[in-house]
């Protein structure tokens, strides 16, 4: 299998396999990329439409090829912490990718398709690289583990646009690809250097973790000159793959610079300040419970469904021992085993430095609800990957050291392809919270809206695009905004919502020549003026019922009862402190409480005087509140044709 050298090390090829085992690799290959494919077919299967943020980037990713590119990432929630700072992620790199399938397919599978895409090179990427550098066994063990990985984050992830997703599986590609990099295989810097500057730039939560990566790769480079630089020929070898290297770096961090020289501030400013600002973030403790969850026992790829809870959560004294063992152990692999077999030892200053990336990324999470997100933490999965592709390599060397080596390569593949089938068979069953699409439940209201508002608003541009309500702002506004965009239409925002569309969208009465607003309520649509296109009823049987409770909600201060504190001592504290919020403030709020079953039973039992509930309408809601369907709190939504001079006296704010 040796084909010959990349540099001071041996190099195996697909083309140097035997007949069997290019069979085996290519079988390997497609059950890699099957994960990506049955994740594509169950959105095309909902009807997947482009919504929120995705919306957000399909509308990016459109500007790609206009004369106005954009020139970094979406905005971040940084302005929800600290100091108020508003940041952008760092790179356009995504937008520029999807560009094309997007423009030949459409928003829905150009998007959808594209960011397969990415994820399924991202596999074979990985898988290519070990072969090429350890060897066909050696990659055959690490396909099942992808496999496993890909099961563990969830289908849903392995096509989903959003850049907190999006980049998790180029990261892992970008440490594997920096661990070659360790020995020597400096053809592969080019790759390394694209790869890992798109997982950089896709969210801040990638930039501390990638940065990390690129650190492995300089350090490869580094050993790869020292090296070779007394040898003339192999110097200019490298010298010329640093040269291309340097090359693909500048062209995907050029929007980049641009952003930051002609921005005031530009977005690497803001992010500096913004990581300095004093913030609340979650605790040393925190970050070690989550870097000890990811590098020790049991594997992170065994888990499904996993939270940022369940990472930084307290990790029981026996599972610290061992994670700490774990990392201890990729030490004293790296020392021990780097004369005698480099490819195994070199694992161990991939995992530390991830760890490390790791442990700082997350005490830069913010406390606060946001802390919930697993997309924060995809470097864990890169942390488990690297520690148990090393354990397995080493237990798999103890096991041919017992074994006849005929028998085990014979057997291997089959028992390797074997477990892959299975684990994929248990992906098409799995329903679980990562499997499912953030906005599913928006995805038939977009599409019949979208509908009416590209009739309505056909060659009426530039429409005024104003957002009214929860689920309006977060999910239908941006949809609605996207097909007007992919129709041809001229789309303009308020400025607030230029940093996400972009500041050649910003609203001006001068031009716009038509006014669509998209709004949103947990019961009545009410004070909305203009013509009213359509209105969309997520529940429509318990409609009725939603508007006399949420009146009743606001027709007076919430008082206790005498049964309040019996009542209040019945329910888990947290939840006893969670229904007492949502009772406060349901007058501004009424779905916080009146989509809770605990909130309703509540009120049945008489835990407020006021305001009174009609006890029919309670029982109502309560039994139909398996069946209730509300899209980030909101049961309706509606869309409205205004003049200006409608919208001037509904948001005066907009003219100032």
């Amino acid at each position: 299998m040796v084909a010959g050298t990349t540099g001071d090390h041996r190099s195996w090829r697909l083309r140097d396999l035997d007949p069997r085992e290019r069979l085996i690799a290519a079988l390997v290959g497609v059950l890699l990329v099957l994960p990506v494919a049955v994740s594509a077919g169950r959105a095309v299967h909902d009807h997947w439409i482009p919504s929120g943020d995705e919306a957000v980037i399909a509308v990016r990713v459109h500007d790609a090829l206009t004369s106005n590119p954009p020139l970094t990432g979406l905005p971040s929630t940084s302005d929800l912490y600290g100091s108020k700072i508003r940041t952008r992620h760092l790179g356009p790199s995504e937008f520029y990718l999807l560009a094309l399938p997007e423009r030949l397919l459409g928003p829905q599978l150009g998007l959808l398709l594209g960011a397969g895409a990415i994820t399924a090179a991202s596999l074979l990427i990985t898988a290519w690289v070990v072969l090429r550098r350890a060897g066909p066994g050696v990659a055959l063990g690490v396909s099942v583990l992808l496999v496993l990985t890909t099961w563990s984050t969830g289908t849903a992830v392995l096509t989903d646009p959003i850049s907190s997703n999006v980049g998790g599986y180029p990261l892992l590609a970008g440490a594997v690809l920096a661990w070659a990099l360790l020995l020597g295989d400096i053809a592969l810097l080019p790759l390394a250097v694209g790869v890992i500057s798109f997982a950089a730039q896709q969210h801040l939560a990638m930039v501390m973790p990638s940065g990390a990566v690129a650190a492995i790769t300089v350090a490869g480079v580094v050993g790869v000159l020292w090296s070779r630089w007394s040898a003339p020929q192999e110097r200019r070898r490298a010298l010329v793959w640093i040269g291309v290297a340097a090359a693909v770096g500048a062209v995907i961090w050029l929007p980049v610079a641009i952003d930051q020289v002609t921005g005031h501030p530009g977005n690497l400013t803001a992010i500096a300040r913004f990581s300095g600002d004093g913030r609340a973030s979650l605790t040393t403790a925190d970050a070690v419970n989550a870097t000890l969850r990811a590098a020790g026992p049991p594997p992170l790829q065994l888990a499904h469904d996993l939270t940022g809870h369940d990472l930084i959560a307290p990790v029981a004294p026996i599972h610290v021992a061992a994670a700490l063992l774990v990392l201890a152990g990729m030490a004293v692999l790296t020392v021990v085993m780097w004369r005698r077999q480099r490819e195994l030892a070199a694992l161990g200053p991939v995992a530390l430095v991830v760890a490390v990336a790791g442990f700082a990324a997350t005490t830069s999470v913010p406390d606060s609800l946001e802390a919930f997100r697993i997309n924060l933490y995809r470097w864990s999965w890169v942390l488990a990957f690297v520690v148990w592709w090393a354990i397995g390599w080493v237990v798999a060397r103890l096991i041919a050291r017992a074994t006849p080596a005929p028998r085990l390569r014979t057997t291997m593949p089959y028992v390797a392809i074997a477990t892959m089938v299975v684990v994929l068979a248990t992906s098409l069953g799995a329903t679980g919270s990562d499997d499912v699409r953030r906005d599913a439940t928006a995805f038939g209201l977009d599409r019949r809206l979208g509908d009416v508002v590209a009739t309505s608003f056909r060659g009426a541009g530039p429409v005024m695009v104003v957002d009214d309500g929860t689920a309006a702002n977060l999910s239908v506004a941006p949809a609605l905004i996207a097909r007007l965009v992919d129709d041809g239409g001229s789309v303009q925002l308020p400025s607030t919502r230029s940093d996400a569309y972009g500041d050649e969208r910003t609203f001006d009465p001068r031009t716009a020549r038509s006014v669509l607003v998209v709004a949103s309520r947990f019961g009545a649509l009410a004070g909305i003026p203009g013509k009213e296109l359509a209105e969309y009823r997520l529940t429509p049987k318990t409609a009725p019922v939603v508007d006399r409770l949420v009146a009743a909600a606001r027709s007076g201060p919430a008082r206790r009862s005498a049964k309040a504190a019996a009542l209040h001592r019945r329910l888990y504290g947290p939840v006893a402190a969670l229904a007492d919020t949502v009772i406060d403030h349901m007058a501004e709020n009424p779905s916080g409480a009146l989509s809770s079953p605990v909130v309703l039973r509540l009120l049945l039992d008489g835990y407020l005087d006021s305001p009174h509930f009609d006890r029919a309408d309670l029982r109502a809601m309560l039994d139909a509140a398996p069946q209730q369907q509300t899209l980030w709190g909101d049961d309706r939504v509606g869309v409205y044709r205004l003049t200006l001079g409608e919208l001037r006296k509904f948001r005066p704010d907009l003219f100032a």
